[in-house]
């Protein structure tokens, strides 16, 4: 079998002359089609993760967590008006709903986070490994 993935002597050294550490030394790593892999280790400053870098993630983060609660939740907040609608005698139509308003909610509230949390720098992290949870 070939590997999906295969890394040869990898090496990561931080700083120079007498301050030089050796994170990594010659490692080698292969994944095979339908591995799973689990990847643990510092956290991304402790690997050299600029706070720019840090920043971008915690956004596209936030888009993706707070989008798909949104998604959802709009489309959950529609079965109601659609079984009012459908067992009213007062027969309500789809027109009827606030639609410009729902896509703002849907669009807009993602977008709103992502430049809070883009904006708000993260804190300054402890240079330490995490500990996954199982």
């Amino acid at each position: 079998m070939t590997a999906v993935l295969q890394l040869v002597g990898v090496t990561q050294q931080y700083g120079e002359g007498e301050l030089s550490v050796s994170a990594l030394s010659g490692v080698d790593l292969a994944v095979e089609r339908g591995e799973l892999v689990a990847i643990m280790g510092a956290t991304l400053t402790a690997v050299g993760g600029s706070r720019s870098v840090r920043r971008r993630i915690n956004g596209w983060q936030a888009v993706i967590i707070v989008g798909i609660g949104s998604f959802v939740g709009t489309i959950a907040g529609q079965l109601p008006m659609w079984g009012i609608a459908h067992t009213s005698s007062q027969m309500r139509y789809w027109a009827d709903a606030p639609w410009l308003w729902l896509a703002v909610l849907a669009v807009g509230l993602p977008l709103l986070v992502m430049g809070a949390s883009w904006l708000v720098p993260p804190r300054h992290p402890d240079l330490t490994r995490r500990t996954a949870i199982a």
